[in-house]
């Protein structure tokens, strides 16, 4: 794609894109990047069943994911930089009864409520990261961060919640997005209405657009995420049900966070680059091996390892796929928007169904649900990053 001189990102708007985008989303994907430890503290302080955890976890991220319709309307029409504060305290105001309200009801409504907040921020901040004049970069610190985030939390936890209730996990998070919030001020708040006036912008014609690809990622994407939020939200009851303690579980998952973050810093430093299918299978492969792993679990290493893997190849793929579908979107203003939708169904289906089965048929039909998601994905994504894609006249 070729980007001319007037529309080029500048180095100051690049460097306010990539900060925003690494101190933002480290916070706003919090309870995901900590679900197997949270499960555990819903079910033995609040007295959740898997069934209601998962029902927890399915509407906080439904409403994350479907925040994205509402801004169809908004996203490219109002000042970015105001837009994120306001979200912002309400995701700080949601967080903060969260951690006072333990009766299952309450508690599900206003999850939904700092979820629905949270995913009109994380709309923005993919909004952004697509104008970033390495978009593949920008995405790579999106996970990057979470990792980072997620390994901080889950090593302290131990030190820190593991005798404090659950209600201490959701001040923390209030107390992280009042810390980081101020970031935004970095933003061009006209960035992306500014751009959407330009109706001749020369992105959108040096970009064709490509639906079946792009179909075909978004459909990847809800793959991945439907099957790995499933597992992970649930990878602690997985280690409880083979005998591993909580300190266990917490050391382990800090762990293989931390190795996790090698994925999305290679990403990030690599950024995007042509022929990347090959390394993108990989990392679906890597995650049905760490599914197999799970089978029969019984010792800390082995659960190590397959958390590891599992990290690994879930923190390298979006950031490319994401890529893939902002280019054969025809650099489509809601490319990245629609995906987040994508995201947040996966997020909402895989932690209910994962739950659900747990209750009804147990661990291995768990297993072989995601195994067989994955391969999905693995199928779609083949499809999406295939080589020489047909070139098709921009009309998204």
């Amino acid at each position: 794609m070729t980007i001319t001189p007037t529309m080029a990102p500048t180095h100051s708007a690049d460097r306010a894109i990539y900060t925003v985008t690494a101190v933002m989303s480290g916070v706003l994907y919090l309870v995901l990047l900590i679900a197997p430890i949270l499960a555990v503290k819903l079910a033995v302080d609040l007295g959740f069943s898997e069934g209601q955890t998962g029902t927890v976890f399915s509407f906080e991220l439904g409403a994350f994911g479907l925040a994205t319709i509402p801004s169809y309307l908004w996203l490219r029409r109002v000042n970015i930089r105001t837009a994120m504060f306001g979200f912002g305290a309400v995701v700080i105001f949601a967080n903060v009864l969260s951690g006072f309200i333990t009766d299952f009801g309450p508690f599900v409504a206003i999850r939904v409520v700092a979820a629905a907040a949270a995913g009109s921020l994380t709309v923005i901040i993919l909004g952004i990261g697509g104008k970033a004049s390495d978009p593949a970069r920008a995405f790579g610190l999106f996970i990057l961060a979470q990792c980072i985030t997620g390994a901080i939390v889950l090593f302290f936890f131990p030190l820190i919640f593991n005798d404090l209730p659950v209600g201490a996990l959701y001040l923390t998070m209030a107390g992280l997005v009042f810390v980081v919030l101020p970031v935004a001020r970095m933003l061009d708040g006209n960035l992306l209405k500014r751009q959407a006036a330009d109706k001749n912008d020369a992105e959108k014609a040096a970009a064709p657009r490509d639906t079946p690809r792009f179909i075909a990622g978004l459909a990847a994407v809800f793959f991945l995420f439907a099957s790995a939020s499933g597992l992970w939200a649930f990878f602690g009851i997985f280690a409880e049900a083979a005998g591993i303690s909580l300190d266990e579980i917490g050391f382990s998952l800090s762990v293989a966070t931390i190795l996790g973050i090698a994925a999305p810093l290679t990403v990030t430093i690599v950024g995007d680059r042509p022929r990347i299918r090959p390394y993108v299978i990989a990392g679906f492969l890597l995650m049905l091996v760490s599914i197999g792993l799970l089978f029969g679990l019984g010792s800390v290493l082995v659960f190590a390892i397959s958390a590891t893997l599992l990290n690994l190849g879930w923190n390298f793929l979006p950031a490319y796929l994401f890529s893939a579908i902002n280019r054969t979107s025809g650099a489509s203003p809601h490319a990245l928007s629609t995906t987040n939708l994508l995201v947040g169904l996966g997020f909402s289906i895989g932690p209910l169904t994962a739950g659900l089965l747990l209750e009804s048929t147990g661990v291995n039909s768990l297993l072989t649900t995601a195994a067989i998601s994955l391969a999905l994905g693995l199928a779609s994504t083949t499809f999406a990053l295939s080589d020489k894609p047909k070139r098709i006249t921009p009309q998204f």
